[in-house]
C-alpha cells in the first residue's frame, strides 16, 4: 500500500525503497494466496506430503503483519510530527473504509444477482470485520485505523524517550508471548479442570491490557519502527535472524503435528495473524529485503507493484471470482495461476483508475 512517507523515502534512498516494495509485493501475494484460497493443508483428514508442505507454507504466508511493519518502518522514522497532517491521515482511512465498504457490498450483491435494500447494505457494513461477506479484508483499515490513533504516543516515545518505547514494545511482546503460551498448553491439556483454570488465567490478564483487539497489530507496527531504528545491524544479522526464523518455523510446525494428532482437530494457532512465528518472520524479511538494489526491470516491477498495492488490496477479493470463472481450482498449479491473474488483473485496473484525476484518490494511501 502507498502511504504518506513513501515518496520522502523515495527520495532519500532508492536502494530501500526497492526493498520496502519487494516486502509489500510478497505481502499482497500472501494476502491473496489466503483469500483463494491457495492452500489445502488439512493433513488430520489427508496425510499426504503436499498437505503438510501446504500446511508448513501456509504458516508464513502473513502479509498483514507485514504491511503494518512496513507502515511502522515508514511513519516512525520521520524525523518531524505533524498532527494536522496526521488527523487528515486518520480521517482519509475512515472516508476509504467507509467508501470501499459500500461499494464492494453494491459490485458483488450486483454480481450475485442479490436483490439490492438500504437495509441489507447497512447490515452488511456495519458487520464488516475479518472473514465478513464481501467486505472482510476491510478489517485492515479499520486496524490501520486504532494503530494510528497511538501513532503519535509511539512517535513521540521512539525520538523523545526512548526508553518508555522500548517499555511498551517489551510490555506487549510479554502479554503476546502469554497469549500464545495459553493458547498452546490449553489445546495439549486434556484435564477440565486444567483447562478452565488457564481460560480464567487467560480473562484475567486480558482485563490488564491497556490494548486488546489490536495488540498485535500494534507490535507488528513498533517492530517496523525498530527495523528503521536498527536497520544496518539487522541488514549485518540476516543470518542470525534467518536461522531464528527457520528454527522457530520448523519448531512450530511439528508442534502443530503434535497437538493437531493429540486432539485429531486441526491446530490452527499458528496460521493465525497473532503469532510470535509472524512477529519474527517481520524481522527476517526486513533483514533480507531491505539491502536490495533497485537495477533492471525486476526491480522495476516491484517498485509497480509496491506503489499500487492499497488499490490491489481492496479490489483483489472480486478479481478472484472473476479469475476462478476461468480456471478450474482443484490443483496448486490451477490455484497458483488464479493467485497471479488476480494480481494482474488488480493492479492494471488500480493503474487505469489511478490515471483518472478524481478517481485516483480512492485508490491510494
Amino acid at each position: 500500500m502507498c502511504f504518506n512517507g513513501y515518496m520522502v523515502e523515495e527520495k532519500m534512498n532508492k536502494n530501500r525503497l526497492l526493498g520496502l516494495d519487494v516486502i509489500k509485493t510478497i505481502a499482497m501475494l500472501f494476502v491473496i494466496a489466503i483469500h483463494i484460497p491457495l492452500y489445502r493443508y488439512d493433513f488430520v483428514s489427508d496425510h499426504s506430503i503436499g498437505v503438510f508442505v501446504q500446511y508448513a507454507l501456509r504458516m508464513i504466508s502473513k502479509g498483514v503483519p507485514l504491511f503494518f511493519a512496513v507502515n511502522g518502518f515508514l511513519l516512525l522514522r520521520r524525523n518531524e510530527l505533524s498532527i494536522d497532517r496526521h488527523c487528515r491521515t486518520m480521517l482519509k482511512i475512515f472516508l476509504l473504509l467507509v467508501f470501499w465498504g459500500l461499494f464492494l457490498i453494491l459490485i458483488n450483491l450486483l454480481y450475485d444477482g442479490t436483490p439490492i435494500n438500504r437495509s441489507l447494505i447497512i447490515d452488511l457494513f456495519l458487520k464488516t470485520k475479518g472473514g465478513s461477506l464481501y467486505t472482510g479484508e476491510l478489517w485492515f483499515l479499520q486496524a490501520l485505523f486504532a494503530v494510528y490513533a497511538i501513532y503519535p504516543f509511539l512517535w513521540l516515545s521512539l525520538h523523545k524517550e526512548r526508553k518508555l518505547y522500548f517499555v511498551l514494545f517489551g510490555l506487549l511482546l510479554c502479554f503476546a508471548c502469554i497469549d500464545e503460551f495459553l493458547n498452546i498448553t490449553t489445546s495439549v491439556l486434556n484435564n477440565q479442570i486444567h483447562i478452565e483454570h488457564l481460560n480464567h488465567l487467560n480473562l484475567f490478564i486480558g482485563r490488564l491490557k491497556l490494548i486488546d483487539a489490536y495488540e498485535w497489530d500494534v507490535l507488528y507496527f513498533m517492530s517496523g519502527g525498530l527495523v528503521s531504528l536498527y536497520s544496518e545491524e539487522i541488514q549485518k544479522r540476516k543470518m542470525l535472524f534467518t536461522v531464528i526464523w527457520f528454527v522457530v518455523w520448523l519448531s512450530f510446525f511439528f508442534l502443530s503435528i503434535y497437538i493437531s494428532t493429540k486432539k485429531n482437530q486441526l491446530f490452527v494457532q499458528f496460521i493465525d495473524n497473532s503469532s510470535i512465528l509472524q512477529l519474527i518472520s517481520i524481522f527476517f524479511v526486513f533483514s533480507i529485503c531491505l539491502g536490495l538494489k533497485n537495477t533492471g526491470a525486476a526491480g522495476k516491477l516491484f517498485s509497480q507493484i509496491g506503489s499500487n498495492t492499497f488499490g490491489i488490496y481492496v479490489t483483489h477479493q472480486f478479481f478472484i471470482r472473476i479469475s476462478r470463472l476461468l480456471i478450474p481450482q482443484d490443483l496448486f498449479v490451477e490455484r497458483f495461476l488464479i493467485m497471479l491473474m488476480a494480481l494482474a488483473f488488480s493492479f492494471f485496473f488500480t493503474k487505469i483508475m489511478r490515471r483518472i484525476p478524481y478517481l485516483k484518490h480512492l485508490f491510494e494511501l
